[in-house]
């Protein structure tokens, strides 16, 4: 006689039931009054069905090895990693740690992060491993580094070129006030003090760069300096999302500098103020760029009229 409690027996899944508690489940999730959570044997259940994280492929080279080669090519303090506490989630039927890592480049800021490793409005993929999370971090800073080479000069003169953004496009008094009181912030800056850390540690020096730089730039293009709102990400402790706030937002993208699901606060605010600095540097391009079209154009048109003339 044929077995019909084996696994080969078919058995018919009533789809449709299984539809209708998806919708009741997905319903209720959107009224954030009452939130539908799920038993642990539910959970663990859908997880052997489907991915709750998709797990990114880092198998690909050695994306730390090459990174701190590169840094140290550069002349840079060594690249910092740091774990993030773990994330119990679903896989494969149970629960498991899931982890997620931070690297920090001087100069460079904080990796993974929005466009590098995070898509907008979502969180960093976690990995079931701290070092395939160590290696996504890694691979996503080298490329970032390999995207902006602008950022590549050592700290001296990384530094010094901060301060001096084009001395012919700034104004002496301006000039002056940063070479003889470089840590007091300007009178119309609303920028808050990069977070309270020692003043001799890479990553202070890094803040203090970025923000240099957006003064300088926002000084030179007539456009008032940020301030930073950075917030709780809702349900997502330990994330942030953050945007500058500009005073005179006529000429500002809207959007811009917009970033949510970062990890930490000071990364938050790092990943805003880098936005800022990517705009001010297209803007500043942009308008050399029509400058010099117009200088250009004008002796040009000048020596076809005189051909005409003659």
């Amino acid at each position: 006689m044929e077995s019909t409690s084996g696994p080969s027996r078919a058995v018919r899944v009533p789809w449709d039931r299984l539809r209708a508690w998806i919708d009741t489940q997905e319903a209720a999730e959107r009224d954030p009054s009452s939130p539908a959570p799920l038993s642990q044997a539910k959970l663990e259940a859908i997880s052997v069905l489907i991915s709750f994280d998709n797990e990114p492929d880092v198998s690909d080279g050695d994306p730390v090895t090459e990174l701190t080669q590169r840094i140290q090519g550069r002349r840079l303090m060594p690249p910092n990693f740091v774990d993030d506490e773990p994330i119990n989630m679903p896989v494969d039927g149970h629960f498991k740690p899931m982890w997620r890592c931070v690297c920090t480049v001087d100069g460079y800021g904080s990796f993974p992060r929005e466009k590098y490793g995070v898509e907008t409005g979502r969180r960093p993929p976690s990995f079931q491993s701290k070092r395939n999370a160590k290696r996504y971090a890694a691979k996503h800073a080298l490329q970032y580094m390999t995207d902006f080479p602008h950022f590549a000069e050592p700290p001296n003169k990384r530094t010094a070129a901060a301060l001096s953004t084009s001395p012919a496009r700034l104004s002496p008094t301006h000039k002056i006030q940063r070479e003889d009181s470089p840590q007091r912030p300007s009178q119309t800056s609303d920028i808050p003090a990069p977070d309270s850390r020692s003043t001799n540690s890479p990553d202070s020096d890094e803040d203090a760069s970025v923000f240099k730089q957006i003064s300088a730039l926002a000084a030179c293009l007539h456009i008032d300096n940020p301030s930073y709102r950075i917030e709780p990400d809702d349900g997502m402790p330990n994330f942030f999302s953050g945007r500058p706030v500009f005073r005179y937002a006529e000429c500002i993208p809207p959007g811009l500098g917009v970033v949510s699901g970062v990890l930490g606060k000071r990364q938050a605010k790092m990943q805003v103020a880098g936005k800022v600095l990517e705009w001010l540097q297209e803007e500043q391009r942009s308008r050399d760029e029509l400058v010099n079209s117009l200088f250009y154009q004008r002796p040009v048109m000048d020596f076809m009229r005189n051909e005409t003339d003659v």
